[in-house]
């Protein structure tokens, strides 16, 4: 069930975006000492359909990585940003020419 869920909502994010380059950014939430536990995040991560490179877990420890997951600090939360990677496209005017 969660895989189909998964599954409808990359497609449907890929689909409206088939004219810019976008990018999935998998993030999971964990409270207590297991962070480290997220076969679900591993599963979505080793599945090569999704394209997902990294992924982060947000805890209460500090910042470090181990693969391609970062773990970070749930206040960090405040510091991502999408990126901006439509392409950029420039009109020229030239009416005021005549």
């Amino acid at each position: 069930m969660l895989n189909r869920k998964i599954d409808k909502y990359i497609r449907d994010f890929y689909t409206r975006g088939k004219n810019a380059l976008l990018k999935v950014l998998a993030i999971e939430v964990k409270s207590g000492k297991n962070y480290t536990v997220h076969s679900a995040l591993n599963n979505v991560l080793n599945c090569p359909a999704y394209h997902l490179p990294e992924a982060i877990v947000l805890y209460n420890g500090n910042v470090h990585s181990k693969g391609c997951i970062v773990y970070a600090p749930i206040y960090m939360t405040m510091f991502l940003r999408q990126e901006d990677t439509t392409p950029a496209y420039y009109k020229i005017d030239l009416s005021g020419l005549a």
